[in-house]
């Protein structure tokens, strides 16, 4: 069974690339892409029942319905989704923000990608 994953991250090359990278990864498929919190929380609720990824990747930090408001927003809309935080910043108060909103852990984007794979495979559990 593959794990589903959404992403949301402002920086459409990182999306792409990751969608990429993680795409061709054994067990994983990219089902869902947004831009910001906002368009991200609008794709899940159309999505049909059943329809939901197992994970979604948050970028903290976005101009338009950041990370820990959107994480808010889908942990209450969508009880049991996971929410893995991608962030730039290695910053404890944005991870327990994050952390606060719904989120189950925390990856700095410049790990590598193991740590990112560890994640994803973890929290699908």
């Amino acid at each position: 069974m593959s794990i589903r994953i959404a992403l949301v991250d402002d920086h459409t090359q990182f999306r792409n690339y990751l969608a990429d990278v993680l795409s061709r990864q054994p067990g994983l498929s990219v089902v869902m892409q947004a831009a910001d919190g906002v368009a991200a929380a609008h794709a899940l609720n159309a999505l049909p029942p059943g329809g939901l990824p197992d994970v979604v990747l948050m970028d903290v930090d976005m101009p338009r319905g950041g990370g820990i408001a959107a994480t808010r927003r889908i942990a209450r809309e969508h009880v049991g989704l996971r929410i893995i935080a991608l962030s730039m910043h290695d910053d404890p108060r944005l991870c327990d923000a994050m952390r606060e909103a719904g989120a189950c852990a925390h990856v700095l984007k410049s790990e590598p990608l193991p740590v990112l794979l560890a994640a994803v495979r973890g929290s699908a559990i």
